[in-house]
């Protein structure tokens, strides 16, 4: 309990209702020079006296003890979460580059060891990672974000169109690779663009597009890598 700040933030609502110390202190049933005190950080009200005074002033017992208005406390207690997510973003932020880095080193090394095999390598990490992920953020959509129906039927569109390329492309890879895991590949790729295209849609429709193109250029990808396998 800050006394010099409840001193000020007295004197602050006794001018907001236009009294002055000697009439205050009728309506409490005090001295103007109790007053004083309270309003110089020089003594504080008895506790018989404060529901009184904050009744006289329009304030809660919480605000009198808080010195302040309960929408600045609100105001204060946004902004400490505002920082905190935003601390914590930049945290993921910062995991998610170190795992990439880690990742292309992964990769560096290995080419080394593989040689042509590594495009094969890469494939696979790609279309079960992806997808597996893209699987994982279905579950992370909460019934609340889905507000409007044209959402839903916007991405149904897109889903459907986003399948059918994922479709075409993963069925001429396993036609061309003759490889029975690129072909069992087929259930994990449409399914993960399903759900991963669905959230950024309800999302908003910037993080629809961004996650279309992700899905076109992971399917480009694989099959551009099983080809160089050929």
């Amino acid at each position: 309990m800050d006394n010099q700040k409840i001193a000020g933030y007295i004197a602050q609502k006794r001018k907001e209702k236009n009294l002055t110390q000697r009439q205050l202190a009728q309506m409490l049933y005090v001295t103007h020079k109790a007053v004083s005190k309270w309003e110089t950080a020089n003594g504080l009200p008895d506790i018989a006296t404060i529901p009184l005074l904050c009744d006289a002033l329009g304030i809660t017992p919480d605000e009198f003890f808080a010195g302040q208005d309960s929408t600045v406390q609100q105001e204060n207690s946004n902004l400490i979460i505002s920082v905190a997510e935003k601390y914590q973003s930049m945290g993921k932020k910062q995991m998610l580059c170190f795992s990439a880095v880690i990742i292309c080193m992964f990769f560096l090394v290995s080419s080394s060891f593989f040689g042509d095999g590594l495009a094969k390598i890469i494939t696979q990490i790609t279309a079960y990672g992806v997808s597996a992920i893209a699987v994982y953020k279905l579950g992370s959509i909460s019934i609340p974000e889905v507000k409007r129906l044209q959402k839903i039927l916007l991405g149904c569109l897109a889903i459907m169109a986003v399948t059918a390329i994922s479709l075409s492309a993963n069925y001429f890879t396993a036609r061309n690779s003759g490889d029975i895991h690129t072909t069992t590949r087929i259930a994990w790729l449409i399914f993960g663009d399903y759900s991963y295209t669905l959230q950024k849609f309800l999302l908003g429709f910037k993080n629809a597009v961004a996650a279309t193109a992700l899905i076109l250029g992971q399917n480009m990808f694989v099959l551009s890598a099983n080809l160089r396998n050929k």
